[in-house]
Protein backbone atom coordinates (compact mmCIF):
# COMPACT_ATOMS: atom_id res chain seq x y z
CA UNK A 1 0.00 0.00 0.00
CA UNK A 2 1.35 3.55 -0.43
CA UNK A 3 0.57 6.07 1.68
CA UNK A 4 1.14 10.20 1.36
CA UNK A 5 1.67 11.63 4.25
CA UNK A 6 -0.19 15.01 3.92
CA UNK A 7 2.27 18.42 4.80
CA UNK A 8 0.64 21.58 6.13
CA UNK A 9 1.78 24.54 7.64
CA UNK A 10 2.58 24.59 11.30
CA UNK A 11 3.30 27.34 13.59
CA UNK A 12 6.46 26.53 15.92
CA UNK A 13 7.64 27.66 19.12
CA UNK A 14 11.13 26.18 20.95
CA UNK A 15 10.50 25.68 24.20
CA UNK A 16 13.18 27.09 26.67
CA UNK A 17 11.22 25.77 29.73
CA UNK A 18 9.44 22.82 31.06
CA UNK A 19 5.41 23.42 29.74
CA UNK A 20 2.09 21.04 30.16
CA UNK A 21 -0.03 21.28 26.79
CA UNK A 22 -3.51 20.14 27.75
CA UNK A 23 -4.91 18.24 24.92
CA UNK A 24 -8.33 15.80 24.21
CA UNK A 25 -5.91 13.39 23.76
CA UNK A 26 -3.94 13.95 27.01
CA UNK A 27 -0.92 16.65 28.38
CA UNK A 28 1.72 17.14 26.24
CA UNK A 29 4.85 17.70 28.49
CA UNK A 30 7.21 19.51 26.95
CA UNK A 31 11.26 20.05 28.01
CA UNK A 32 13.78 22.60 27.48
CA UNK A 33 14.37 22.31 23.36
CA UNK A 34 11.01 20.50 22.33
CA UNK A 35 9.22 22.04 19.90
CA UNK A 36 5.73 23.56 20.65
CA UNK A 37 3.45 23.21 17.43
CA UNK A 38 0.06 24.73 16.66
CA UNK A 39 -1.69 23.36 13.74
CA UNK A 40 -3.92 25.24 10.94
CA UNK A 41 -6.81 24.32 12.85
CA UNK A 42 -5.32 25.26 16.65
CA UNK A 43 -4.70 21.71 17.81
CA UNK A 44 -1.43 21.94 19.76
CA UNK A 45 1.11 19.78 20.55
CA UNK A 46 4.69 18.81 21.91
CA UNK A 47 7.14 17.61 19.67
CA UNK A 48 10.85 16.05 20.60
CA UNK A 49 13.74 18.52 18.75
CA UNK A 50 15.02 15.46 16.82
CA UNK A 51 11.53 14.44 15.67
CA UNK A 52 10.77 17.80 14.52
CA UNK A 53 13.85 18.24 13.06
CA UNK A 54 12.94 15.00 10.47
CA UNK A 55 9.10 15.97 10.31
CA UNK A 56 9.11 19.77 9.49
CA UNK A 57 11.26 22.24 7.15
CA UNK A 58 11.51 26.10 8.72
CA UNK A 59 10.39 28.46 6.79
CA UNK A 60 11.73 31.47 6.10
CA UNK A 61 11.03 35.18 7.95
CA UNK A 62 9.82 36.43 5.30
CA UNK A 63 7.60 33.79 5.37
CA UNK A 64 6.19 34.47 9.14
CA UNK A 65 2.09 34.71 9.89
CA UNK A 66 0.96 37.16 12.15
CA UNK A 67 -0.08 34.57 14.55
CA UNK A 68 3.79 33.39 14.60
CA UNK A 69 4.95 36.25 15.01
CA UNK A 70 3.25 37.53 18.06
CA UNK A 71 3.65 33.86 19.54
CA UNK A 72 7.24 33.93 19.00
CA UNK A 73 7.69 38.07 21.07
CA UNK A 74 5.74 36.44 23.43
CA UNK A 75 7.65 33.34 24.62
CA UNK A 76 10.34 35.53 24.41
CA UNK A 77 9.03 38.00 26.84
CA UNK A 78 7.91 35.09 28.48
CA UNK A 79 11.39 33.78 28.71
CA UNK A 80 13.04 37.54 30.13
CA UNK A 81 9.96 37.03 32.55
CA UNK A 82 10.47 33.95 33.88
CA UNK A 83 13.99 34.65 34.56
CA UNK A 84 13.12 38.13 36.28
CA UNK A 85 10.10 37.07 38.26
CA UNK A 86 10.38 33.48 38.18
CA UNK A 87 8.00 31.18 37.45
CA UNK A 88 5.03 30.94 39.72
CA UNK A 89 4.82 35.09 39.09
CA UNK A 90 0.87 36.39 38.17
CA UNK A 91 2.15 38.18 35.24
CA UNK A 92 4.33 34.92 33.94
CA UNK A 93 1.63 32.66 34.26
CA UNK A 94 -0.56 35.26 32.23
CA UNK A 95 2.26 35.21 29.12
CA UNK A 96 2.87 31.61 29.20
CA UNK A 97 -1.52 31.68 29.52
CA UNK A 98 -1.69 33.61 26.14
CA UNK A 99 0.94 31.35 24.35
CA UNK A 100 -1.20 28.19 24.72
CA UNK A 101 -4.58 29.86 24.00
CA UNK A 102 -6.59 30.84 21.17
CA UNK A 103 -6.69 34.20 22.40
CA UNK A 104 -4.03 35.14 20.15
CA UNK A 105 -5.89 34.49 17.28
CA UNK A 106 -9.03 36.35 17.91
CA UNK A 107 -7.22 39.54 18.95
CA UNK A 108 -5.54 39.00 15.80
CA UNK A 109 -8.90 38.27 13.98
CA UNK A 110 -10.73 41.56 15.86
CA UNK A 111 -7.98 43.90 14.66
CA UNK A 112 -8.28 42.62 11.49
CA UNK A 113 -11.84 43.14 11.19
CA UNK A 114 -11.50 46.50 12.64
CA UNK A 115 -8.89 47.94 9.95
CA UNK A 116 -11.09 46.00 6.83
CA UNK A 117 -14.14 47.99 8.24
CA UNK A 118 -11.46 51.30 8.17
CA UNK A 119 -10.12 50.27 4.50
CA UNK A 120 -13.67 49.70 3.27
CA UNK A 121 -15.03 53.07 4.60
CA UNK A 122 -12.17 54.65 2.81
CA UNK A 123 -11.95 52.68 -0.40
CA UNK A 124 -16.34 52.29 -1.00
CA UNK A 125 -15.91 48.22 -1.63
CA UNK A 126 -15.02 45.08 0.50
CA UNK A 127 -12.41 43.83 -2.07
CA UNK A 128 -10.36 46.67 -2.15
CA UNK A 129 -10.48 46.75 1.56
CA UNK A 130 -9.44 43.17 1.90
CA UNK A 131 -6.24 43.91 -0.79
CA UNK A 132 -5.50 47.19 1.28
CA UNK A 133 -5.65 44.69 4.35
CA UNK A 134 -3.27 42.24 2.81
CA UNK A 135 -0.66 44.79 1.66
CA UNK A 136 -0.47 46.50 5.40
CA UNK A 137 -0.40 42.82 6.76
CA UNK A 138 2.76 42.09 3.78
CA UNK A 139 4.42 45.75 4.10
CA UNK A 140 4.39 46.68 8.12
CA UNK A 141 2.81 43.78 10.20
CA UNK A 142 4.43 45.07 12.98
CA UNK A 143 2.20 47.77 12.62
CA UNK A 144 -0.73 45.30 13.36
CA UNK A 145 1.21 43.49 15.73
CA UNK A 146 1.13 46.78 18.38
CA UNK A 147 -2.99 46.96 18.19
CA UNK A 148 -2.70 43.18 18.98
CA UNK A 149 -1.36 43.83 21.61
CA UNK A 150 -3.03 46.68 22.34
CA UNK A 151 -6.40 44.58 21.90
CA UNK A 152 -5.12 42.25 24.01
CA UNK A 153 -4.47 44.60 26.84
CA UNK A 154 -7.90 46.10 26.38
CA UNK A 155 -6.44 49.22 25.27
CA UNK A 156 -7.12 49.19 21.41
CA UNK A 157 -7.40 52.95 19.89
CA UNK A 158 -9.96 52.61 17.33
CA UNK A 159 -8.79 56.52 16.07
CA UNK A 160 -5.42 55.69 16.05
CA UNK A 161 -6.42 52.43 13.09
CA UNK A 162 -8.53 54.96 11.27
CA UNK A 163 -5.19 57.10 11.16
CA UNK A 164 -2.86 54.15 10.11
CA UNK A 165 -5.61 53.04 7.82
CA UNK A 166 -5.87 56.38 6.12
CA UNK A 167 -1.77 56.39 5.92
CA UNK A 168 -2.38 53.31 3.94
CA UNK A 169 -4.69 54.25 1.62
CA UNK A 170 -2.94 57.69 0.78
CA UNK A 171 0.46 55.40 -0.10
Amino acid sequence: MRVIRRTTTVEAIRLAHPTIVEAPAGDFRGRPGDWLVVTSDGEQLVVRDEDFRKWYQVTSPAEETLLWRLRRMLHTAFQVAVTFWGEQDTKVQRLADLLLSQELQRAIQRVKQRFHQHFTALLGSSEAATQALSRLERETPDTLLVFVLDDLAGHYDDEDARRVAEMVVST
